[in-house]
Parts: C-alpha cells; sequence; structure tokens
C-alpha cells in the first residue's frame, strides 16, 4: 500500500513537472518573441510617427502599448518568475497584490516563520492552489480574505485561507473548482480540509509533507 501511495506522488510530482516545463515554454515564447516584437514594432511606429505625425498613429501605439502590458500579465500569471528567483514569501507576496489589482479584493497576508528553498514544481503548485482558491473567492463575490501560510516546527509547510463573509456553494463553478484540487493535492502526498457553510464564512487548510517539499520526480 505505502509503495502504490509513493508511486502515486511520483506520478504526481511528474504530472506537475511535466506542466511546469510547459508553462515555461510558454512564458519563455512571449517574453523573448512576441513581447519583443511588439515593442520593436512600436519603436519604428514611434518613429514614423515623429516624422508623420497622424492621430491615428498615436492610437496605435497605445494600443500596442496595452497589447504588451497584457502579453507581460498573462505571461506573469502562466509562469510566475518570482517565485524561482526569490523564494515562496516573495512569490505569496506578489500573488497578494496580484489579486488584490486583478479581483479587487483585500487579502490580509501573514507568513509563518522564516523563508526555506523547496523544490521548484512544488512551489509551483502551492501557488497555483492559492490563485486558484482566491480566484473562485472573487467568483462568488468575496471582498476579503486572510492568507496565513509558513514553515511548521516538523517541516510541512501549511497554508489556510479565510474569508468573513458568505462561504462556497459546493455546486457553483467557483465551490466544484475548489473541490477539484483535492485530488490534485492528494496525488502529491498533501492533505486538503475544506469547511464551508454558505452565509458562516470559509476555511481552507492546506499541508504539504516535509517530505515532498525538496522532492524532484526521477
Amino acid at each position: 500500500m505505502n509503495n502504490h501511495l509513493n508511486s502515486l506522488q511520483v506520478f504526481g510530482l511528474k504530472l506537475l513537472r511535466g506542466e511546469q516545463e510547459e508553462r515555461r515554454r510558454i512564458y519563455q515564447h512571449l517574453h523573448d518573441n512576441l513581447q519583443q516584437m511588439i515593442v520593436a514594432a512600436k519603436m519604428m511606429l514611434q518613429r514614423f510617427h515623429e516624422k508623420n505625425p497622424h492621430p491615428e498613429l498615436e492610437e496605435i501605439v497605445q494600443i500596442l502599448d496595452q497589447a504588451v502590458a497584457q502579453s507581460r500579465d498573462f505571461s506573469v500569471d502562466i509562469y510566475p518568475p518570482l517565485l524561482f528567483k526569490s523564494g515562496i514569501r516573495s512569490a505569496l507576496e506578489w500573488l497578494v497584490q496580484w489579486a488584490q489589482k486583478r479581483h479587487q479584493m483585500t487579502v490580509t497576508f501573514h507568513f509563518n516563520g522564516a523563508d526555506q528553498p523547496i523544490a521548484e514544481e512544488t512551489g509551483f503548485y502551492i501557488l497555483r492552489c492559492i490563485k486558484e482558491l482566491l480566484s473562485a473567492a472573487a467568483r462568488e463575490g468575496h471582498a476579503e480574505a486572510k492568507l496565513r501560510a509558513g514553515f511548521e516546527a516538523g517541516g510541512d509547510f501549511s497554508i489556510v485561507i479565510q474569508d468573513k463573509k458568505e462561504g462556497f456553494n459546493p455546486t457553483s463553478r467557483a465551490g466544484a473548482q475548489v473541490v477539484a484540487l483535492t485530488d490534485r493535492l492528494g496525488m502529491m502526498g498533501g492533505s486538503f480540509a475544506f469547511q464551508s457553510t454558505p452565509g458562516e464564512g470559509t476555511a481552507v487548510v492546506i499541508n504539504i509533507p516535509a517530505a515532498i517539499l525538496a522532492r524532484s520526480p526521477s
């Protein structure tokens, strides 16, 4: 039984690694190719506009600026490079700012203890779980949330997300999306506790065992 569970965890981590590598490939393509092409086109158009002023050319430059901004937002959404440069704590701080900007949510964040290195694919999934939960909360109309995360005494990584008001409706799209996270998390070897009652608030507790925090699929 233990061998089966261990094989399942390794398989889950391999799935995460494959998904992460695909997201990294898309991110690099957007950053190194598409965004650079749009910027180059904008610069050429600006030079032409300086010699041949025209209101429509100025409007096109503004549209290209918006295209670059949206492309950058999308690339960071699918593959946040900050996670792999500065650690999980910095990535969660970025995620809180992202949720506040994208969903107009008020998110109170607290990190317990010092930051520690973790496996890239595990950190990627931790970030994705929290992002999905905050997005689901926003779709349910939650305006406020509390996020607590950090390393426990035994080395496990814990995440607690709470809101003060409405709970998730399990039959809604957002509620179903949150519940679906449990299967993927269990495949990795983590645990997911979900308590939600409409009108009474929501509490989601995620635990990632220390054994898989620094583990890469072989």
